[in-house]
């Protein structure tokens, strides 16, 4: 007690669990006149000290509610409690969860003991239950149990890339898995792909088909569970691209062509192309520059008319679809660095065996008259023919008789044999 001489209202410590008496008394005046007093003992009234109920509150500051189903634990420290006791700070707490039917149960969520970590276990609805932990002489039981909490379904995020090709092309269809997903639950969630452009893809399970050509999306939907909701879609931007046709030719020996023939190949095939796709064919990669060795008589028949010497490739080309599906192609016959070489021409010659004979009777003059053409040049019609008399066994100048360069007067010098050389 805090008291003294000028001590009108005393403060009463109140130190432990008992009975006491309060004494009121005074000393003696300083004048004299008063003797000191006091009240008697036994007219003190007793006072009885009991034990303190702990006053027990929840700091709903200090935590959700509802809570968000999450398969972390939740933590909270100890400046930040779930509950406190706020008339002493001698007993401590424990924690545990109850159901809404007061009955113990870890069902929805588990509690540690300090109430340090909240584990929630499943969507439901629970209790915090929270009782004093030591009773002393001064302090008596106490216990406190939390409105009801809910614990809803988490919304689950996507925790994998999409496996989707390098590129997109027109007319291809590709697997493309199921993305994983931060939804823990056994079983788990449906998920589905979608697509707002069915003109660009078609979706068939994982398979998708690209139909079109264009800007088109994915959409991934993921099913609600027990724990775990059903987010909004996610979507994915993608751009398919056009279809390549593939020429080929069949033809893999490269061949010379000759001066003032005809060049034949076997001609180019094309797949994975439009109806509306054909080959054409046209000259390219000409050597000498700035010369014309060869043309197609008609750019879609594989044969080239041979007009001068030099080399060239062939090239078999398509233009993109009308339905702009397919893209423009082309291939070369050979393939670089080889060409086809253009070599000179050889004159096929022949003697017309009518128009001379193979015995002559000796005569100096006149000379023979021989009809023409002695020979004749078969494959082209450029060229012209000079005449001479060789030997027999070689081509040395004959000595029996000779003839003039146009072949059409033959002189015998002397008798045997020669020949003529056109």
């Amino acid at each position: 007690i805090n008291s003294g001489a000028n001590t009108q209202n005393p403060n009463i410590v109140i130190n432990s669990v008992g009975l006491f008496k309060i004494q009121a008394s005074c000393n003696a005046s300083s004048n004299g006149n008063y003797t000191s007093s006091s009240i008697p003992i036994s007219n003190i009234p007793v006072i009885s000290v009991g034990q303190e109920i702990p006053n027990i509150v929840f700091n709903t500051n200090n935590f959700s509610n509802p809570f968000i189903y999450n398969t972390n634990a939740y933590t909270f420290s100890s400046s930040s409690p779930i509950a406190s006791i706020t008339n002493n700070n001698v007993q401590v707490l424990d924690y545990s969860i109850i159901d809404i039917n007061d009955e113990l149960s870890n069902t929805v969520a588990t509690i540690s003991k300090d109430g340090r970590t909240l584990t929630t276990n499943t969507v439901g609805t629970f209790r915090i239950l929270v009782e004093t932990a030591n009773i002393g002489l001064d302090y008596g039981a106490g216990n406190n149990h939390s409105s009801i909490i809910t614990i809803i379904p988490a919304t689950p995020t996507i925790t994998s890339s999409l496996t989707i090709p390098s590129s997109w092309v027109y007319g291809n269809t590709y697997n493309v898995p199921y993305p994983t997903t931060s939804n823990t639950d056994n079983p788990g969630p449906i998920i589905s792909y979608s697509t707002d452009y069915p003109n660009i893809i078609s979706i068939s399970g994982t398979s998708i088909s690209v139909t079109g050509v264009g800007n088109f999306n994915i959409k991934i939907t993921i099913g609600a569970t027990t724990n775990y909701n059903s987010p909004p879609p996610f979507i994915y931007s993608y751009t398919s691209i056009q279809a390549t046709p593939v020429i080929t030719f069949p033809q893999r020996i490269i061949k010379s062509a000759v001066y003032g023939s005809v060049y034949n190949f076997s001609p180019a095939t094309i797949t994975n192309n439009d109806p509306s796709q054909t080959i054409t064919y046209s000259i390219i990669n000409i050597s000498p520059a700035n010369t014309i060795v060869a043309s197609f008589v008609y750019n879609k028949t594989p044969s080239v008319t041979i007009l001068s010497s030099g080399t060239f490739q062939i090239q078999a080309s398509c233009a993109a679809s009308s339905n702009w599906f397919y893209q423009a192609s082309s291939k070369l016959f050979p393939e670089s660095p080889s060409y086809i070489t253009i070599t000179r021409e050889v004159p096929i010659i022949v003697f017309n065996n009518a128009n001379y004979n193979s015995q002559y009777i000796y005569q100096i003059t006149p000379p023979y008259t021989l009809s023409s053409p002695l020979a004749s040049i078969t494959n082209n019609s450029v060229q012209t023919l000079t005449y001479s008399t060789v030997a027999v066994d070689s081509y040395a100048t004959s000595t029996v008789a000779t003839i003039n360069s146009n072949g059409t007067s033959l002189t015998i010098n002397s008798v045997g044999s020669f020949r003529i050389c056109a």
